[in-house]
């Protein structure tokens, strides 16, 4: 068992020594950009300052002093927090992020983009398993060592990947290296099938509580949550994801299968858009390597691969997790490949994450995802619970 209580500092230590980090960006948190100074990704500037427009802004700043930061050297464009967070002004949804960098590639890299995701293994251990994004490939990493139910994961944009263990109602550091885990502790509140970054605190995750259906904040230190305010709708099983795109979170309600946006500063989801896929399970993410929206589902007669003859007339898998790509506007889910086990959680990088990125899931002499290097024969047990 790989269920570890460790101090801060050794956990500090674990991350280092077990995730290297040859680009450099393991000093990110000192050398990051000030108000004003240039920048690629948001992860490039202090806390609590967004990158907009290339420039490190403050996005609660008043429009004159920004226009005065604007004359240094600053973006005109300021994205408020208030307005990334409130789909009911002009500006459109998929819109409402424009000022915040739209690159095809926003770390410059070679890597194939790619999700993680966690499969819960019933009575065996959990699995975590690197799925490529372009063919839905995957690979196992590692084991949890235990059998806890996690249904949701998410990466920080500090770099760090959290999961939310619902057997134990905590909040986990999950090293992608090794699989270790440290708990912070516990939420306070009930089921939280949607866990995701804060796009602007390194120090808050944003949770969706499914118990009294509640946005909360939560402490990257403690684990423990906060509540935003109620979502205003009856979410069952469901996800949610921070996207640069609108500046804010979008949220799938696999009760209706429904995409949403969440108001940052009351909780409150607005319909966005109605999808054309059948979802039971829901992981969501927004990848920052593509700017693509992808989510993932549990086969549509039961939990696992095994065929039921329960299914949904489109499914293009029946009996199996799938993933899909889905776009924003039109509401339309492609199907990109079937996934092992009961699929409910996914996993975007905010930053490098070496010891991920040099696991090949699609063989380098055939980019065309024919052949792949262990990939989609990993054994992943089904739950059955």
């Amino acid at each position: 068992m790989r269920y570890l209580g460790l101090s801060w500092g050794v956990m500090g230590l674990l991350f280092a020594v077990s995730c290297p980090d040859p680009d450099g960006r393991g000093d990110a948190e000192s050398q990051r950009a000030a108000l004003g100074e240039p920048c690629t990704v948001n992860t490039d500037c202090e806390v609590g300052l967004l990158c907009t427009d290339q420039v490190c802004a403050d996005p609660n700043m008043p429009d004159d002093q920004a226009n005065s930061v604007n004359d240094a050297g600053a973006s005109t464009t300021q994205t408020t927090v208030a307005d990334a967070g409130n789909p009911s002004t002009d500006t459109s949804v998929h819109d409402a992020g424009s000022g915040l960098p739209q690159p095809q590639d926003p770390y410059d890299s070679d890597v194939r983009p790619w999700l993680l995701s966690v499969v819960n293994g019933g009575t065996d251990s959990a699995e975590l398993f690197k799925i490529d994004t372009e063919t839905g490939e995957y690979i196992s990493l590692c084991l949890l060592g235990v059998n806890k139910f996690y249904t949701s994961t998410t990466f920080g944009i500090n770099g760090v990947l959290y999961a939310s263990n619902s057997t134990d109602h905590t909040i986990e550091i999950l090293d992608p290296c090794s699989c270790d885990l440290v708990s912070l502790g516990e939420t306070g509140y009930g089921t939280l099938p949607g866990i995701t970054a804060n796009g602007v605190k390194e120090d808050q995750l944003y949770g969706i509580e499914t118990t009294n259906d509640l946005l909360l904040e939560l402490s990257t230190e403690t684990g423990s949550g906060t509540p935003v305010g109620e979502l205003g709708l009856n979410f069952t099983t469901s996800g949610t994801t921070w996207s640069n795109d609108i500046a804010g979170l979008y949220a799938l309600n696999g009760d209706n299968d429904m995409l949403y946006t969440l108001d940052l500063l009351n909780g409150n989801a607005t319909e966005a858009v109605q999808l054309d896929a059948d979802f039971h399970y829901v992981g969501i993410e927004w990848n920052p390597y593509d700017s693509n929206l992808y989510a993932c589902t549990n086969g549509s007669g039961g939990l696992g691969t095994s065929p039921t003859d329960n299914f949904h007339a489109d499914d293009p898998a029946p009996g199996l997790s799938k993933l899909y790509k889905i776009n924003p506007d039109t509401g339309h889910a492609e199907f990109i490949n079937s996934l092992p086990g009961a699929c409910n959680n996914l996993a975007a990088p905010w930053t490098a994450v070496h010891c991920v990125d040099v696991i090949d899931v699609i063989r380098p002499d055939d980019s065309s995802g024919g052949e792949t290097a262990d990939a989609g024969h990993s054994g992943a047990v089904n739950i059955n619970n």
